[in-house]
């Protein structure tokens, strides 16, 4: 990569990477997915933006008992960058969810489902959302 002039940073543990992103993704995926509604609106509401952060704790839970030594402060760290975000952001879930297309609720929130029953973590609220979600799995439902 450095020939390539591309920017790099080795890591020791690169599953930590994954999981401070993964944080953060799964639950803005499902709440901007079963909401329909770009971040903006998710987050200008007090009770849903408790709900949003309730949900990154319960990936973060997961992730420390899936062994991961999640640094303290993601939670605030996942706020800040969210409050700064353009309330007109929309997650890769969503535009394919609205396009019709598969979405990767099973990768997303199916996997903190999963993780989290795996380690005896309860995740009622990303389990709410992967049930919301899960219909639409490979796109658009025709009944």
């Amino acid at each position: 990569f450095t020939g390539a002039n591309i920017q790099t940073e080795a890591v020791p543990d690169i599953r930590l990477r994954l999981w401070e992103k993964f944080i953060y993704l799964a639950p803005m995926a499902a709440f901007t997915g079963a909401s329909r509604l770009p971040i903006g609106p998710v987050w200008d509401d007090p009770f849903i933006r408790e709900m949003y952060l309730s949900a990154v704790d319960e990936v973060e839970r997961v992730a420390r008992a899936s062994g991961i030594p999640v640094p303290p402060g993601v939670r605030n760290r996942i706020t800040d960058y969210t409050a700064a975000a353009p309330k007109t952001m929309r997650s890769s879930l969503l535009i394919d969810l609205s396009k019709g297309k598969k979405i990767e609720v099973e990768a997303l929130q199916g996997s903190v489902v999963r993780s989290g029953q795996a380690v005896g973590v309860p995740t009622p609220i990303m389990s709410a959302l992967y049930a919301v979600l899960k219909p639409y799995a490979e796109g658009p439902r025709v009944d």
